[in-house]
């Protein structure tokens, strides 16, 4: 990855140039509970499993491939699409086929310090509305192919014999949201009346290896 996308691909959530002011930055990240990437290893990662009471059987951590995906799609044609993909956290709801049916982004949820993931009452209804647009950029198979983990887990898939799927990302740099969407989407799906699972994927090593290249 170019030195360019590396600092886009950091601070992508914040979205505006006054932001790369390191006071402001500084001010920003403490009032959202925003910390420095840090590597995820197997030990961390287990620990903050816990702390979401999340099943280490469905947890993975994605790894660079993805960006590289992302990143040779033509940015003309898929510059929203991309953007969207590259968010650090996100709930993609998945029925019974390859692309998202519900999606919800860090970028689409207003609010400071705290955001409003369930603007205009979307979590009200199983399944939620969605906050963010659909598009058919990354299917299931190919997210699942870039995500990793410790106990080479069997991969996932989607299917008709297959539960209802939400695949969660998120990272423990920005945990306090992380927690608040986690949190709404388990409630929601106790309105699911069909099998139901969540796949965890992490993404904290994307970032923190970004950091650590640009020092």
């Amino acid at each position: 990855m170019q030195r360019k996308f590396k600092i886009n691909i950091l601070y992508l959530f914040f979205g505006i140039a006054m932001l790369s002011q390191s006071s402001c930055l500084t001010l920003i990240k403490l009032k959202m509970g925003i910390r420095d990437p840090k590597v995820m290893d197997e030990k961390l990662h287990a620990r903050y499993l816990r702390k979401l009471k999340a099943p280490t059987n469905q947890a993975y951590l994605i790894d660079t491939n993805y960006i590289n995906f992302l990143e040779i799609k033509d940015t003309l044609l898929f510059r929203k699409e991309k953007k969207n993909h590259y968010q650090v956290i996100q709930a993609l709801y998945y029925g019974h086929n390859q692309f998202q049916e519900k999606w919800f982004i860090n970028c689409y949820a207003p609010g400071y310090p705290k955001l409003n993931w369930n603007i205009d009452n979307n979590f009200a209804t199983f399944p939620p509305k969605t906050a963010a647009p659909l598009d058919t950029l990354l299917s299931f198979d190919r997210l699942i192919n870039h995500a990793q983990s410790f106990k080479d887990h069997e991969k996932q898939k989607v299917g008709e014999n297959e539960p209802y799927t939400v695949v969660f990302i998120w990272n423990r740099f920005m945990i306090r949201e992380t927690k608040r969407l986690h949190k709404l989407v388990k409630e929601n799906l106790k309105k699911c009346n069909e099998p139901y699972r969540i796949i965890y994927i992490n993404n904290d090593n994307i970032f923190a290896q970004s950091e650590m290249e640009l020092k």
